[in-house]
């Protein structure tokens, strides 16, 4: 799987996905940039903020996440569901 924004690119094989999580969202930037990919501070966490009311969180097997904003949890649901 490849998950990619602006200035960003994660490739990720499907063994290295621990788990997938569908979560409400603000759709608010948590970084320390207003930019629409960014590191969580005190996270390993990547933000990649779309804009919308849901998130779909990635968690890998070296403890890093990736977290991805879209527009509403219909859109959330189908993507975990082709990651997991």
């Amino acid at each position: 799987m490849t998950v990619s924004g602006p200035l960003y690119r994660k490739r990720c094989a499907r063994d290295e996905v621990v788990a997938v999580d569908v979560a409400p969202d603000d759709g608010l930037n948590h970084g320390f940039v207003s930019w629409p990919v960014a590191p969580v501070r005190g996270e390993q966490l990547i933000r990649l903020n779309m804009g919308g009311s849901a998130s779909v969180t990635i968690r890998l097997t070296d403890g890093s996440r990736i977290q991805v904003v879209v527009h509403d949890e219909t859109e959330a649901q189908r993507i975990a569901a082709a990651v997991g």
